[in-house]
């Protein structure tokens, strides 16, 4: 499946090492209250330390009087007759609100004094690589749980660098009256809130015998029946690609033979090894001989490799707008309702994740409000990574709202049903070159004019976690670089991809690249990469899919690198 820039995309561009000792709480005083945190050390290195705020608030900031200060949430509850049942009523709500999730620099400074003293001379404490976040309402009826996913999370440009989520539902008509009851209430509403992130593994093994005959299959897997996808889509390749397949039929001519009738009797006797040796030293499959009958080719082989597991991190509390005044209240919590009919269609903005480091400068969406013979409305807003969705006084704006009463007025039995967005995106990267599209979605979502975010591109990913990056400086051949240059229709996106050292400086290793693409490019055979990898010994090796069309060997638009594919002989 795709991954896109909305709906919750946090890609696994972070990875937090298996822990050496025991994550632990620690309280840092804020004011009147106690912020607790959690602490955790990094598997692969001692000195870093990763924390992970357990008591999430909301996002406040001042209001345009400068005077009063606004919580970042929204809750429009609406209540409109359905066109198709004009005797029954539609009811729901809207809820839009941002946490404060994040670690100020002073405060990091604090935690790092709270580690143990053998720990902190050399100790780096940085905010948990979050990969994913999911808010959970708890109704307090039956402590049932009502879930909503996080659109976005931020850095902030201020002084403190905090870093902020942003979540967004559509409620039920029951759960929007229970929110709009506990919204105004002193006790509030409970909530959790769930940090997904990723850790690295220890290293594993698969076991599998290649069939290089005809069926070009993978099959005799040996261990969990689930391991990641992405390792047997690795093995897989290595049949389907026609280059290292012919290097590896010219090499087993006179050793690699072996009758199928005899390959299940004699899987025990066969010689397993890494995966790495494919296409440059001589299979031996055990037993056969030159004189037998020839049908398959099979090959046993041995995977070594890492991978990322999913692990979560639970923190909560209340939310309550009951402190608030009742302008900010008010302000904040508001009911469209229209017995007649339909006044205004909302339209949600794109999310964009600042977490997948996907290097967009910024955004701008121009939005016509139309049918087959009017233009009705027009709005433009902007994003940038730092203040997200704003129109164009510079205000928030990430739910638009547009007038339907010159739509509504057209003569007709449903003219609303006519209706759509008809929306201009430009996004403009850091480096790469702009990224244009056009879309026309329906007003009308589920008979209600409430449209969701459109897909403006889709997002593929290079791993490097299994490469051996840190070898000896002594080692002439090791691996030093990676050049990339990808081919996404017209555009063309390139990147290095070394080693880097931080600012404390330790060095850091790469280990996963997200590259913002065109929509469905990657299913209509329109991305290609160029990737060459560079030794210290001045050598150049190009990856074997270079050139190719991606989609014709990898279901997904994911790509795990291994030593194997740099590693080469010329024999």
């Amino acid at each position: 499946m795709i991954k896109t820039i909305f709906l919750s995309i946090f890609l696994c561009c972070f990875i937090l090492h298996p822990c050496q000792s025991e994550p632990f709480e620690v309280a840092v005083k804020s004011g009147k209250t106690n912020i607790k945190y959690l602490m955790m050390q990094s598997d692969s290195d001692i000195n870093q330390w990763y924390c992970a705020k357990l008591s999430p608030t909301l996002y406040e900031y001042k209001s345009d009087n400068k005077a009063l200060t606004e919580p970042a949430l929204t809750f429009i509850r609406f209540q409109k007759i359905d066109p198709a049942k004009p005797d029954k009523l539609i009811e729901g709500a809207i809820l839009e609100c941002e946490f404060d999730i994040g670690v100020d620099k002073s405060t990091l400074s604090i935690l790092k004094n709270k580690l143990p003293l053998s720990d902190r001379s050399l100790a780096r404490v940085n905010l948990l690589p979050i990969n994913g976040l999911e808010m959970v309402l708890i109704r307090p009826s039956d402590s049932s749980e009502l879930k909503i996913k996080a659109k976005e999370f931020r850095t902030k440009t201020d002084k403190s660098g905090s870093t902020t989520a942003v979540f967004y539902g559509v409620l039920s008509s029951s759960d929007a009256i229970l929110l709009n009851a506990l919204l105004s209430h002193t006790g509030g509403v409970r909530y959790r809130i769930e940090y997904k992130y990723n850790s690295v593994s220890e290293p594993e093994k698969i076991v599998a015998k290649i069939d290089y005959g005809k069926s070009k299959s993978i099959y005799g897997i040996k261990g969990e029946q689930n391991e990641d996808a992405a390792l047997l889509s690795h093995l897989a390749s290595k049949s389907k690609n026609p280059r290292l397949l012919q290097k590896i039929k010219e090499k087993s001519k006179s050793s690699v033979k072996e009758q199928t009738s005899s390959s299940a009797d004699n899987n025990d006797k066969q010689e397993t090894f890494d995966i790495r040796n494919i296409g440059h030293k001589k299979i031996n499959t055990g037993s056969g001989s030159a004189n037998s009958s020839i049908s398959e080719l099979v090959e046993t082989v041995e995977l070594v490799y890492k991978t990322r597991k999913e692990k979560f991190i639970a923190a909560d509390g209340l939310i309550t707008l009951a402190n608030y005044p009742d302008e900010i209240r008010n302000k904040k919590m508001f009911t469209d309702v229209s017995y007649d009919d339909w006044k205004f269609a909302y339209l949600m903005a794109p999310t964009i994740s600042s977490g997948a480091d996907l290097q967009i400068e910024n955004i701008t969406l121009n939005i016509h409000l139309c049918d087959n013979n009017h233009v009705y409305e027009k709005r433009k807003i902007y994003w940038k990574g730092d203040s997200g969705w704003q129109d164009e006084t510079g205000n928030p704006s990430s739910i638009a709202k547009f007038s339907l009463e010159d739509i509504l007025s057209r003569p007709g039995k449903s003219p609303l049903d006519k209706a759509f967005f008809k929306i201009s995106s430009v996004i403009k990267f850091k480096k790469d070159s702009d990224m244009a599209s056009e879309s026309e979605i329906p007003v009308l979502s589920g008979g209600i004019p409430i449209t969701t975010p459109l897909v403006m591109a889709d997002v593929i990913e290079f791993d490097f976690i299994n490469l051996f990056w840190d070898a000896l400086k002594t080692d002439t051949k090791r691996l030093k670089k990676i050049d990339l240059t990808v081919k996404d229709g017209s555009r063309t996106i390139k990147r290095v991809i070394e080693p880097k050292l931080a600012n404390d400086k330790h060095i850091e290793y790469p280990q996963i690249l997200c590259l913002a693409v065109t929509r469905d490019n990657f299913e209509k055979g329109k991305i290609k990469a160029n990737l060459y990898f560079h030794t210290a010994d001045r050598k150049r090796v190009a990856w074997d899919f270079n050139g190719l069309k991606l989609s014709e060997y990898f279901d997904i638009p994911y790509f795990m690198f291994f030593d194997e594919d740099w590693q080469k002989t010329n024999d």
